[in-house]
């Protein structure tokens, strides 16, 4: 190599170590000013709803509001984001620089940028593909982010691989410590199950839960070696990153004349516990109900941007056999809740195997109070969920329930509640044809159409039909036990009949 040619080497060297250093400067001197501008906030986190190193994590889901940035904040993030740009033209390859320019982008408010951006980037391909997964989920634009991570995941090498796809933060007690034991290999059947579980909703595409994991993952990773007005970078904002996610706005605590102020970070709120314990995963738990995804002190949470709300939904379910399919059918009614129905709303009954076969989706638009739907699986269920979203008030409903096999030869379906004729319905079409959707009424008429299965025809049936119930006044229990009126007590009807079974069905 002639001297020329070292001597340029050294030269493009030089100056590509002055870019990003200049680009390093930048940023830090960003960083510091923001922190002075941030505008003050009185105290926060005197209950905390975890402790993870120097950080208190709380959730407060009635206070959704972010803090308003300065308008000088935006300036000077202007000003970085061109140096970052004028940089990565000249460096595409500097993977420092491509991971500031997304996060920067991403902060003010230019997704569609900054998935241009992580397009841009000639770093190694893994990390570009993280970016612009990042960046692709910040827009919500869940199926290609799933794309680009999925791509990033098998580019990445191993021992990273390995690294990214440990769930165990997200978990706790028996269930971390059960896999904590298990090797990347085998933990590659139970993150599958654990994502399939996770997916806030069957009917939407792309699993936003999972795709949101490894944002939070490509976020900690590009703020390792950055500023951040959290002060210098530590497992614990890692940790707090994967658990909660990043923030979203700032204020800053004062803490005397002679200390610097505190960096508060204010994450989406309200966010919601989707991640699904262990003792879920090989007999899924029934009764996941949208109350359980508001537990207090949750191990992990996820604000989708598509849901300001997960309201309470009680259906019913019921699940009919035949020779070669199951039919489940579900009815609701949110005739109360005007989230709902001031403006329509999407509903779609899911059935769900396992995280390996496709789902059976059956799909309802409209705007009534209640309603009624039937879906039909090649197989047998191990899962139901009824999802119901109104995308103008951003309102989800979810209810997911085991549908429990067969307990022996012989069997019963669920209960399906139809409105009574004087005659009463033949077969199954005929009971879905007058099928109830809504509430009871107080002394109405109500139908019940259930089958079983595994008699044989002449069977002798004895049947017991019980009716208690739900809520009794607690003035009405107090006048019971003073003998002042009678006990609410069940109905109960008995008979006997012959059974005649077709089909497999009586």
């Amino acid at each position: 190599m002639s001297a020329l040619v070292v001597l340029l080497l050294l030269v493009t060297q030089s100056d590509s170590a002055g870019l990003v250093a200049h680009a390093r400067d930048a940023a830090w001197a960003f960083e510091r000013a923001r922190l002075w501008l941030m505008l003050p906030g009185g105290a926060h986190g005197s209950q905390c709803d975890a402790r993870i190193g120097r950080f208190c994590y709380w959730s407060d889901p009635s206070d959704t509001a972010l803090p308003a940035e300065p308008r000088q904040i935006g300036e000077r993030r202007a000003r970085l984001i061109a140096v970052l740009d004028s940089t990565a033209r000249a460096l595409p390859g500097d993977r420092w620089v491509a991971g500031q320019r997304v996060r920067y982008l991403l902060e003010a408010g230019k997704a569609d940028s900054a998935a241009a951006a992580a397009q841009a980037c000639r770093a190694e391909r893994w990390w570009c593909a993280a970016l612009e997964g990042l960046a692709r989920q910040v827009a919500q634009d869940f199926d290609d982010a799933a794309r680009a991570f999925d791509a990033s995941l098998e580019a990445m090498p191993d021992e990273e691989r390995c690294r990214w796809t440990d769930l165990s933060q997200l978990l706790e007690g028996p269930a971390h410590r059960s896999y904590r034991g298990l090797s990347c290999d085998e933990r590659q059947r139970v993150d599958a199950r654990i994502w399939w579980l996770a997916q806030p909703f069957w009917w939407m595409p792309g699993n936003d839960r999972r795709t949101e994991h490894y944002a939070r993952l490509t976020m900690a990773a590009l703020l390792r070696d950055a500023p951040s007005p959290f002060g210098p970078w530590g497992d614990d904002e890692r940790e707090l990153i994967v658990r909660y996610g990043w923030p979203l706005g700032w204020e800053r605590e004062e803490r005397g004349a002679t200390h610097e102020p505190v960096a508060i970070g204010f994450d989406a709120e309200p966010g919601w516990h989707f991640v699904p314990d262990l003792r879920a995963l090989d007999v899924p738990a029934p009764g996941d109900a949208p109350g359980a995804l508001d537990e207090r002190g949750a191990r992990e949470r996820y604000a989708p941007a598509w849901a300001r709300a997960f309201t309470l939904l009680e259906p019913r379910f019921a699940a009919f056999r035949r020779a070669d399919s199951t039919l489940v059918v579900a009815t609701w009614d949110v005739t109360g809740d005007t989230a709902f129905i001031s403006a329509g709303y999407a509903a779609a009954l899911a059935l769900a195997r396992d995280e390996r076969t496709p789902r059976v989706v059956a799909p309802f638009s409209g705007t009534g109070g209640a309603g009624v739907l039937v879906a039909a699986a090649p197989w047998a269920p191990t899962l139901a969920s009824l999802e119901l979203y109104a995308p103008s008030s951003k309102t989800a409903a979810r209810t997911r329930v085991a549908l429990a096999p067969p307990a022996g030869p012989v069997s019963l379906s669920g209960i399906l509640l139809f409105d009574p004729t004087d005659v009463l319905p033949a077969d199954l079409p005929d009971a879905l044809a007058r099928v109830h959707a809504g509430g009871i009424r107080t002394g109405a008429r109500i139908g019940l159409y259930w089958e079983a299965y595994g008699l044989a025809s002449g069977d002798d049936l004895p049947t017991a039909v019980s009716v208690t119930p739900a809520h009794t006044s607690w003035l009405r229990k107090f006048a019971a036990a003073l003998g002042l009126a009678t006990k609410a007590g069940r109905v109960r009807l008995e008979w006997h009949e012959t059974a005649h079974p077709a089909q497999g069905q009586a």
